[in-house]
C-alpha cells in the first residue's frame, strides 16, 4: 500500500512529467519503450529503485533523446532522496545525512531533501540524546558531556541536551568536592602511620577525579610503605620455612612495589618460583617421611631425590630424610638377620647383615661384627663335625654322638647332624 506521503510525491511526479511532454516523449521513444514503461510503472508504485534503473536503461537505449535524459536526472533525484530516507528509518541517520547534504549541494532548494534532513537530523540527535540520558545515568560524565555535546552540534539551543550538560557539571563539582574530603582523610592517615587506610582513600580520590596527582602521590608513598612492609614479612615466612605463605606475600609486597617503581619489583619472579619449587620439593619430603614410617624405603628414596634439587634453603631436612630412611633400612635389616639366626639359618643372615654394611658407616661395622661372630661360630661347629665323622670312621660311635648332640644343640639345621643322631 502507497503511503499518504508516497501518494503526494507520486502525484507532483506525474504533474512534471504532463508539464512537460512525457507523454509525447513516450510516443516517439520507439527505440526503448519497455524500459520506460517499466520505469513508470514503477514509479507508480514507488519502487525507486527499480524505476531509476529501468531508466538508465532506457537513456542506454536512446542516448541521443534529451527528454529522457532529463527525466533520468529526476529519477536519480528521487532514487537519493528514497535512498537517504530509508537509512534514516533504519537507524542509519549519519549515512542518510550526508547523502541528503550532498544532494543539497546540487539541489539546495529541494523541499524534500530538506524535510528528510531535519528529520534525520532530530532522530540522530534524539538517539545520542538517549545514549548520554543513559550514560549520565550509569556516572560515566565524561562520555556524557560528548554526547550532550554533540546533541547541541546537530540540533543548537535543544533544551534536553543543555540540562543535561548542567546536570553533568553538577555530578562533575559533586566528584570533586568528594575528592578533595577524601584527600584530607587520606592525609590523616598518613600522619597516623596507617598506610593501609591511605592506599585506599587514595585511591577513592582518584576515583572521584582522575587528575588529582597530590593522590597519586600519596598512593605511591603508601604503596612503597605498604610494599616494603610485606617484603619483611615474606622473608620471615621464609626464614620460617613457610614456603606457599611466603610466595603469597611476595607477589602481594610485588604488586606494590611496581606500584611504587621499585626497583626490586623486577626480580621479584624468580624469587616465587624459587619458592614454589620450595614448596614443591616439601610437599615430596612429606610424603617420603609418610613412606619410611609405612616401611616402603625405595619409594621414599625416590621422592627424596625428586625432592632433592628442588629444596635449596632446606638442605637440613632432606639429609634428615635420607638418614631416617637409611636408618629405617638398617633397622629392618638387623631385625630380619636377627628372625634368621633364631631360626638357625645363618648363610641367609650372612648375606643380610652384608646389605647391611653397604649402607655406609652406621650399619657397617655391626654388620661387620655380626658377620665374623657366625662365621667363627660356624667355623667352629664345622671343626666338631669333622672329629665326629672321623670318630665314626673309627667306629666310636658313642663319642661321636656325643659330639654332634652338642653340634645339634648350638645348630639344628647344621648339615645333616639332625639326620646323623636319628638314624643312630
Amino acid at each position: 500500500m502507497v503511503s499518504a506521503k508516497n501518494f503526494l510525491e507520486i502525484q507532483m511526479i506525474k504533474r512534471l512529467l504532463i508539464l512537460a511532454g512525457l507523454l509525447g516523449v513516450v510516443a516517439c521513444a520507439s527505440r526503448a519503450p519497455n524500459h520506460l514503461a517499466m520505469a513508470m510503472s514503477a514509479l507508480t508504485l514507488a519502487n525507486y529503485p527499480v524505476a531509476y534503473h529501468q531508466i538508465l536503461l532506457a537513456q542506454e537505449a536512446d542516448p541521443a533523446n534529451a527528454e529522457i535524459q532529463k527525466r533520468a536526472e529526476e529519477f536519480r533525484v528521487l532514487y537519493n532522496l528514497d535512498s537517504a530516507r530509508r537509512l534514516i528509518q533504519t537507524d542509519k541517520e549519519l549515512e542518510g545525512i550526508e547523502n541528503l547534504r550532498k544532494l543539497l549541494e546540487e539541489y539546495p532548494d529541494n523541499k524534500d531533501a530538506q524535510r528528510w534532513l531535519r528529520k534525520g537530523v532530530l532522530k540522530l540527535a534524539k538517539r545520542v540524546r538517549f545514549k548520554a540520558d543513559e550514560a549520565l545515568a550509569s556516572g560515566l560524565l565524561a562520555k556524557a558531556q560528548q554526547y550532550y555535546a554533540q546533541v547541541l552540534l546537530l540540533v543548537p539551543g535543544n533544551e534536553p541536551a543543555i540540562e543535561g550538560l548542567a546536570a553533568v557539571e553538577k555530578k562533575v563539582q559533586s566528584r570533586l568536592d568528594k575528592a578533595d574530603d577524601v584527600y584530607l582523610r587520606a592525609v590523616d592517615a598518613k600522619a597516623e602511620l596507617e598506610w593501609d587506610r591511605v592506599l585506599y582513600l587514595a585511591g577513592i580520590c582518584r576515583e572521584y577525579d582522575p587528575s588529582r596527582r597530590d593522590a597519586v602521590s600519596l598512593e605511591r608513598a603508601a604503596s612503597k610503605r605498604t610494599a616494603n612492609r610485606l617484603r619483611e614479612s615474606a622473608e620471615q615466612l621464609k626464614k620460617e620455612g613457610r614456603w606457599g605463605a611466603a610466595a603469597k606475600t611476595w607477589r602481594l609486597a610485588a604488586g606494590f612495589a611496581k606500584d611504587a617503581g621499585l626497583p626490586w619489583a623486577k626480580d621479584v619472579e624468580g624469587i616465587i618460583d624459587g619458592l614454589m619449587e620450595e614448596m614443591e620439593g616439601e610437599q615430596l619430603l612429606a610424603k617420603a617421611e609418610l613412606k619410611i614410617q609405612a616401611g616402603r624405603m625405595d619409594e621414599a628414596d625416590k621422592l627424596i631425590e625428586q625432592a632433592d634439587p628442588l629444596c635449596h634453603h632446606n638442605r637440613f631436612r632432606v639429609n634428615a630424610l635420607r638418614m631416617q630412611s637409611r636408618d629405617a633400612r638398617i633397622s629392618g635389616l638387623v631385625a630380619k638377620g636377627r628372625r634368621l639366626e633364631r631360626d638357625y639359618r645363618y648363610d641367609e643372615a650372612i648375606e643380610i647383615y652384608k646389605q647391611m654394611a653397604k649402607l655406609g658407616v652406621r650399619g657397617e661395622t655391626f654388620a661387620k661384627n655380626k658377620i665374623a661372630s657366625i662365621e667363627e661360630s660356624q667355623k667352629e661347629l664345622l671343626g666338631m663335625y669333622q672329629e665326629a665323622l672321623k670318630l665314626l670312621g673309627e667306629n666310636k660311635k658313642v663319642e661321636a654322638r656325643k659330639i654332634l648332640q652338642d653340634i645339634h644343640a648350638l645348630n639344628p639345621r647344621f648339615k645333616d647332624v639332625e639326620k646323623r643322631l636319628l638314624s643312630q
